[in-house]
């Protein structure tokens, strides 16, 4: 812009909103290049005056840009014009929050509030800052009460989820425990997020953590929050899981008196159906029960191999599901010989979870043995035939339009990053497990094409039935990291799923994705840093010295050991975790034998020892922060050190 340009736009302000709307059509022409609005900005800062329209719109302009100081000057400008107008208050503290001035930006809310009180936006403002500071409960009650009010956008339910995760109850507190249900039935939420605070409610409500405390089983029948926990798999506390396995008991002896299953108790036993096939059937189960469910297997055996109706053996079915894979079961050929619309809608997401599932995956497991590279030894081999999938599959969430992952990647590590003509990216990703990551990847992204590898077969075959893989270009193979070189192709992003910590050798796994990725391409995995993990420690010393390895029965000896001693002080870490509630999520946590206590001067070596040049980090955790071009880990770490909480969840990213 020439001194002319700029001396006729100081003449005529009006002009700045026509080269306003120029610089929009061109920023769009360009495919999002903000070039045209920091030429307008720079100039438009220069003039006193400004029409209010285009100030906003500068302002705007300029927060999208990452121009905070110059943005706040422009809001700052305009609320000395208006101090009374409260959408500006809410603007300012905006962009102090995005400039992580937090202090600033509550007081620049509270403001807003005071001007008007019933400002949404300014409200919500406050609760983003404090899930900035991690006030989780101060957050939560922010958010919560706007959820309460009808907000449900994607962002606002997120943040509930966040907080929530953090959380537990103190007291049993009803108008929240009908908050929590409506966000575990909430179609957008990721149910498994609410499981901390669910589990605690229910434990103050009914008195849980008391010895012998006596519950009415028609009540549990009829607690919604109860049931959806047991449903969705959300257990997640001794108390709870001991309280589940008591009712189911209760429920097995009613029915063997009275050899009926009661209507008002097939919801309760559809739930802890769900809840055992979702916890690979971990619970303990007694002799004397075992022989009550023998004969009600043979008795649904007997039945539908005579063709008598369905409703007949609805009950029996429900009942034998709390105990065990309907697909292991004796009557699993009469069971297969139905189809799912001949069952009541009630039992079609038990039949699927229990008997038909474990079908389509066993059947692909046949497939994939006949296709697979041979195991290396035969303990590999042996190891997974009595394998369950794991982690249990989970939809992806997708927010918004797919994107350009070439892009992406290149606006957060720089244009240099993926220095080749833009096209479609090969991803590879290893240990992916039931493949959620290559999932969200292909679901996220259009422009890539996804292969997901793991050693375990019964995860592939898992991952193979999930829905993305039907949808996107995504593919699953059975191979470990040592096995790479058969793909014969060179991946453009190769991504380990597991932190580095849990590999065998983490040195290996990297040199063995070093080896394979594109030579202009990117290596990118997890790594927790300064994590001792005592207390997995202690509980694989425990599985070494006295439990089976690979058998169901050493697994919930071992969690029986546990729970028997659950106040223990430093059994709270594994009694809070997940994986401690499933069979597989304990066989891989804690019968695995592997974690690498690994710190930043380790990292450094290991990436230079592989021929890798470390070009980006995020530091992981509630508000994830990404760094261009760090020297180095340890300087990384240094720098900051007197600020980071250990232990410290990283992101790499690495390139030959």
């Amino acid at each position: 812009m020439n001194a002319r340009q700029s001396q006729a736009i100081a003449s005529h302000p009006e002009a700045i909103d026509a080269l306003l709307a120029a610089a929009v059509q061109q920023v769009r022409a360009l495919g999002g290049n903000s070039t045209p609005l920091g030429t307008l900005l720079s100039t438009a800062l220069k003039e006193s005056s400004l029409p209010e329209e285009t100030q906003a719109l500068l302002t705007i302009a300029a927060t999208a840009e990452g121009r905070l100081e110059q943005a706040e000057t422009l809001v700052r400008t305009a609320i000395e014009r208006s101090p009374g107008n409260a959408d500006l208050h809410t603007q300012m503290g905006y962009i102090q929050l995005q400039y992580g001035k937090l202090s600033q930006a509550r007081t620049s809310f509270e403001r807003a509030l005071s001007l008007q009180p019933n400002h949404a936006q300014a409200f919500r403002g406050i609760a983003d800052t404090l899930l900035r500071q991690e006030n989780w409960a101060g957050a939560f009650l922010h958010y919560r009460s706007l959820y309460e009010k009808g907000l449900e956008d994607a962002a606002l339910i997120d943040a509930l989820e966040t907080c929530a995760a953090h959380l537990q109850a103190d007291h049993w507190d009803p108008q929240l425990a009908n908050t929590v249900l409506s966000l575990i039935e909430h179609p957008g939420s990721r149910p498994r997020a609410w499981a901390p605070l669910a589990n605690t409610l229910l434990i103050r409500h009914y008195r849980l953590d008391i010895p012998d405390a006596q519950i009415d089983l028609n009540t549990l029948a009829s607690d919604m929050l109860f049931l959806q926990v047991l449903a969705k798999g959300l257990i997640l506390s001794p108390e709870v899981e001991q309280t589940a396995t008591a009712v189911r008991t209760a429920i097995l002896a009613e029915a063997a008196e009275t050899r009926t299953l009661r209507e008002s108790l097939q919801a309760l036993a559809f739930a802890l159906g769900m809840a055992a096939a979702q916890s690979g059937y971990v619970w303990p189960v007694a002799q004397e029960e075992q022989q009550v469910l023998n004969l009600l297997d043979e008795q649904i055996r007997q039945a539908l191999f005579t063709r008598e109706p369905i409703e007949t053996v609805v009950g029996a079915t429900l009942i034998l599901a709390m105990y065990q894979s309907l697909y292991s079961s004796m009557s699993a050929p009469a069971l297969l010989g139905t189809e799912p619309n001949h069952w009541p809608d009630l039992l079609e997401p038990l039949m699927d979870k229990a008997l038909w599932q474990p079908a389509n995956i066993h059947a692909r497991c046949v497939d994939l043995r006949q296709h697979m590279l041979k195991p290396r030894t035969v303990t590999e081999a042996m190891s997974h035939e009595d394998r369950l999938p794991w982690p249990t599959i989970a939809a992806v969430r997708i927010k918004g339009p797919r994107q350009s992952l070439h892009d992406l990647l290149c606006a957060q590590l720089g244009t240099q990053v993926l220095n080749f003509e833009k096209r479609p990216l090969n991803v590879l990703v290893t240990e992916c497990q039931t493949g959620q990551r290559p999932a969200q990847l292909a679901s996220q992204f259009s422009d890539v094409h996804v292969t997901g590898v793991d050693p375990v077969l019964v995860n592939i075959a898992a991952a193979q039935s999930r829905p993305e893989a039907g949808r996107f270009n995504i593919r699953f193979l059975p191979l470990d990291l040592q096995q790479l070189g058969a793909l014969n192709a060179r991946p453009d992003v190769l991504e380990c799923a597991r932190p580095l910590n849990q590999l065998d050798s983490p040195l290996e796994a990297v040199r063995a994705m070093a080896r394979v990725v594109n030579p202009q391409g990117l290596v990118k995995f997890k790594v927790t840093l300064f994590d001792q993990d005592d207390p997995e420690r202690i509980v694989q010393t425990l599985v070494r010295e006295q439990f089976d390895q690979r058998h169901i029965e050493g697994v919930r000896a071992l969690r029986h050991a546990i729970m028997q001693d659950a106040h223990r002080a430093d059994w709270l870490p594994i009694l809070s975790d997940p994986a401690f509630y499933s069979l597989e999520g304990v066989r891989d946590r804690f019968f695995r034998g592997v974690w690498h206590y690994l710190e930043p001067h380790h990292l450094d070596e290991l990436i230079k020892s592989t021929g890798l040049k470390l070009i980006g980090l995020i530091h992981a955790g509630a508000h994830s922060s990404l760094y261009r071009q760090p020297e180095s880990v340890q300087d990384w770490y240094a720098k900051r050190a007197y600020n980071l909480k250990k232990p410290i969840d990283l992101v790499i990213y690495a390139q030959p």
